[in-house]
């Protein structure tokens, strides 16, 4: 997709991060898109991309008054709520906050409501994030996922599975796991979003993790740190792949539809989901306001995007 006719200066926050880094280098790679990293607002951005933890909606208010789109791809549940009650004012501007716009929260949202929505007779939908253990999200994200799978609340049984074609197996062990859309998707309550490893051995690792972490929460910590310092050593994995699936249900809990998705990583197929929102927010959308990557595009108009077909091994 080319933005000549548009020409447009996208910010990006948190630029010397590594996602923030990757999207920097993703825009730079469109036509017509002025690209730069940004700590302050400067004047005459079209769009910004948020992607540091920033301890306020501050920034993304300013933005708005400057007649900026703001896409952010934060999993904070507090900031979030910051956004979305800039609503009215991104309204009044005639501008699009657009929170949870990676790949999860993003796209994984994205993908439940256009499967309940074009599915007849649909009552709920499981979707699955398979991830690769060789690949890591830098240490924070190490941090945070670990964080997450042994969380108490956070169940590990078999799960329903979308089958790859020549592969009979229709179930994985995986695990529940909280995402900001459970909070905010008006469908939320018909959503199971479950998660894990692709390798079985790291699943049963982090289930075990969840009783260490329960009964000696700084052995725990110690284990965690030790792990996210090693995956941050390494960098990018060589080879990372990610599945993104769904299984829509009916009234008898029986799966009537099913979709895969394979992507090559987890940050470059969060860094393109975020740089196609910006640029085709740039380029014009026909609502305007604050709210979840799926308040503003139908899941095809994302996936087309030619930033994340690159991004995308099987569909």
């Amino acid at each position: 997709m080319s933005l000549q006719n548009v020409p447009s200066k996208i910010g990006v926050v948190g630029a010397r991060g590594r996602l923030g880094a990757i999207i920097l280098r993703a825009l730079e790679r469109l036509d017509g898109v002025d690209a730069i990293a940004i700590e302050t607002l400067p004047d005459g951005l079209d769009a910004v991309i948020n992607t540091a933890p920033l301890p306020s909606a501050d920034l993304h208010r300013l933005a708005l008054k400057s007649n900026c789109h703001v896409i952010d791809v934060t999993i904070d549940g507090r900031l979030i709520r910051e956004m979305l009650a800039l609503h009215s004012l991104a309204q009044q501007q005639a501008r699009c906050l657009i929170a949870m716009a990676g790949l999860a929260p993003g796209l994984t949202g994205l993908l439940a409501r256009q499967m309940l929505t074009s599915t007849p007779n649909s009552e709920k939908v499981q979707v699955s994030l398979l991830q690769d253990s060789s690949g890591t999200a830098g240490r924070r994200g190490t941090v945070d996922m670990i964080n997450l799978l042994t969380d108490p609340m956070c169940i590990y049984k078999n799960r329903p599975y979308p089958h790859r074609p020549g592969n009979r197996r229709s179930t994985r062990k995986l695990f529940d796991f909280y995402t900001p859309e459970l909070e905010f998707m008006v469908e939320a309550n018909r959503i199971r979003f479950v998660t894990g490893f692709e390798n079985g051995i790291t699943n049963s690792a982090m289930a075990a993790l969840t009783v260490v972490r329960r009964l000696l929460p700084p052995v725990y910590r110690r284990i965690r740190d030790t792990v996210a310092a090693a995956k941050a050593r390494r960098g990018e994995a060589t080879a990372e792949e990610i599945e993104l699936g769904a299984l829509v249900f009916n009234c008898e809990d029986k799966a009537i539809a099913a979709r895969l998705v394979r992507l090559v990583s987890d940050y470059g197929a969060t860094a393109a989901v975020a740089c196609a929102t910006a640029t085709l927010a740039v380029k014009g959308l026909p609502y305007t306001g604050a709210g979840h990557l799926c308040d503003f595009f139908e899941l095809d108009a994302i996936l087309d995007h030619h930033l994340v077909q690159e991004q995308i091994l099987e569909n």
